[in-house]
């Protein structure tokens, strides 16, 4: 039987307005060391002017007869986003086809060695919360052209055995478009306060993600720095970027005052 354990969190924010997009999310995750739960990178700058972030699954740690390995969706997404803001033909197609492409060989492997045919505890949905490994959020400029944002989820079943455990098999990936000039919310959205997001700014951000914690669950979920990225201008840039662990020489950037 394989044994599973998942860290997941986060509260994703795409706020658009008439010159530029905005993308923010908050540090925490609920798995692991207490103490560093609110580290979590889950905003990368995956093209020139493209931002990528994760919600569901941040890590799959799972074991399995003498075997142990661990999918760091966060990992794998980051190193994605190099190649991407690296890749030569930065047109959202391409991009977008770099971004599924990675993700699906790198979850699909960690799949196939321990999840593939083995039998699990509990179903894997109810500890992500839905039937799908993580969702990527993905938002990019064409030049000075308009914007294009479409999600990317990892989808499976699952079906109880007759011993009470669980098979899953993971599916295709599932490329949704969304409508850019409409704001979004990814990950546990039922804890955002009650606002009108299309009126939310820069000078929001840090009110939205204070007051998703009021409540006991949203507060255990959600928290830590926030990250704050945009695309303006044919350009994706950070507005602010919390200091990051391995690095140290990070500084978190203040937001800019408008």
């Amino acid at each position: 039987m394989t044994s599973v354990a998942i860290w997941l969190g986060t509260l994703i924010l795409f706020l658009p307005s008439a010159d530029r997009a905005i993308v923010a999310a908050d540090s925490r995750h609920d798995g692991g060391d207490p103490a560093r739960r609110d580290e979590a990178r889950k905003i990368f700058l995956c093209g020139r002017a493209a931002v990528c972030a994760v919600s569901g699954g941040l890590r799959i740690d799972a074991s399995v007869d003498e075997a142990a390995g661990t999918l760091d969706i966060a990992a794998l997404l980051e190193r994605t986003s190099e190649s991407m803001r690296a890749a030569e033909d930065q047109s959202p197609a391409k991009l977008l086809e770099m971004l599924r492409s990675s993700l699906d060989g790198g979850i699909g492997a960690f799949w196939s060695r321990y999840l593939a045919g083995r039998r699990v505890a509990a179903p894997l949905s109810t500890r992500l919360g839905a039937p799908s490994v993580c969702t990527i959020l993905f938002a990019v400029q064409a030049g000075t052209g308009p914007l294009a944002v479409a999600q990317i989820q990892f989808p499976f079943t699952e079906r109880r055995l007759p011993d009470g455990t669980w098979a899953h098999e993971l599916l295709d990936p599932v490329v949704r478009l969304a409508e850019a000039a409409r704001p979004l919310a990814q990950g546990h959205a039922g804890c955002l306060p009650s606002m009108d997001l299309r009126a939310a700014g820069l000078g929001e951000i840090d009110a939205i993600y204070s007051r998703a914690q009021e409540v006991e669950f949203c507060r255990e979920v959600i928290g830590g720095p926030v990250d704050v990225a945009s695309i303006e201008g044919g350009e994706a840039k950070w507005l602010r970027r919390k200091l990051s662990p391995p690095e140290k020489v990070d500084q978190p950037l203040p937001l800019p005052v408008h």
